[in-house]
């Protein structure tokens, strides 16, 4: 069967070496799609008056399994036509130590987009842009792994640009708490006071009761997972409040498993939180 989805959020598994697609289809539901089939690659910088299959024959003993396939390829580096070597892993894990090892074989003057994130790549190759209309062929799995779906698929193909426009009707959910140190940050007596929710038209507040604020991430989780946004919003909230959320919660040893695929919000390389499944909007960072 084939299926359209509206693009949300894109994730990976290193365990499973598998691309997570999180979407909404034509008739409103959200949908997780599953890909098994993407095989991350690099490649190797042949050096000049070397021949590829050199470098080929040298890097394969050095590659013990872990290489999928090697392909002499022609490609310009800054406008320059250039011999490579593209080098397709068998694995998503084990990239980065191939890519640092294969650096060192005779003939190799330089090793390349080894540095482009799984999810990055899978986008660049595959035409998939975020918040846009495609296309892929699917099978209907099991959500054996409690994902919050209506649906999961498994992709039977790459996916393709469709021609539809208007995006889907999406569930936004606004937050902002107010955080209180009464002896100081560092004294450990601090909390948080207040968070203040907004989402499907409806406000509601949770409040730490006797400087207890478990209840207020329990609070904030469960009504995450009830409302199921599709967007969480918050002003100064990559900064500040999900920093508070996450210290509170591994503090009092409280999951606050807002994302879809049941997982915490973690914070990336650049400082952007991100929450499986959902698109999280600071927006100081855009007013």
């Amino acid at each position: 069967m084939e299926t359209e989805f509206w693009l949300l959020d894109i994730t990976y598994s290193l365990s499973d070496d598998e691309i997570r697609l999180y979407g909404i289809d034509g008739g409103g539901r959200r949908v997780i799609i599953l890909d098994r089939d993407f095989h991350h690659y690099f490649y190797l910088l042949v050096g000049e008056g070397v021949a590829p299959s050199d470098v080929i024959d040298a890097a394969r003993p050095k590659a013990e399994g872990a290489v999928l396939r090697f392909e002499r390829v022609r490609k310009r580096l800054f406008g320059r036509p250039v011999d490579a070597v593209k080098v397709t892993c068998r694995r998503h894990a084990l990239l980065g130590p191939l890519a640092r090892k294969l650096r060192k074989v005779e003939g190799v003057r330089g090793v390349l987009e080894d540095d482009i994130r799984y999810s990055d790549r899978y986008l660049i190759d595959n035409d998939v842009t975020p918040c846009g209309w495609h296309r892929v062929r699917v099978e209907e799995v099991e959500n054996r792994w409690g994902y919050r779906a209506d649906a999961v698929y498994r992709a039977l193909g790459a996916p393709s640009r469709s021609e539809r426009v208007e995006p889907p009707q999406l569930r936004v959910l606004s937050f902002s708490l107010e955080y209180c140190a009464p002896f100081g940050v560092s004294s450990g007596e601090s909390f948080v006071a207040t968070l203040s929710v907004r989402a499907g038209g409806r406000a509601q507040r949770f409040v730490a009761e006797d400087r207890d604020d478990r209840s207020v991430l329990r609070g904030f989780a469960g009504l995450v997972a009830d409302y199921d946004p599709d967007v969480i919003v918050g002003y100064g909230s990559n900064l500040f409040d999900w920093k508070v959320l996450m210290e509170r919660a591994a503090a009092n040893k409280v999951r606050i498993d807002v994302g879809r695929d049941g997982s915490g919000p973690h914070r990336s390389v650049y400082g952007h939180v991100s929450v499986a499944g959902r698109a999280n909007v600071d927006l100081l960072n855009h007013v």
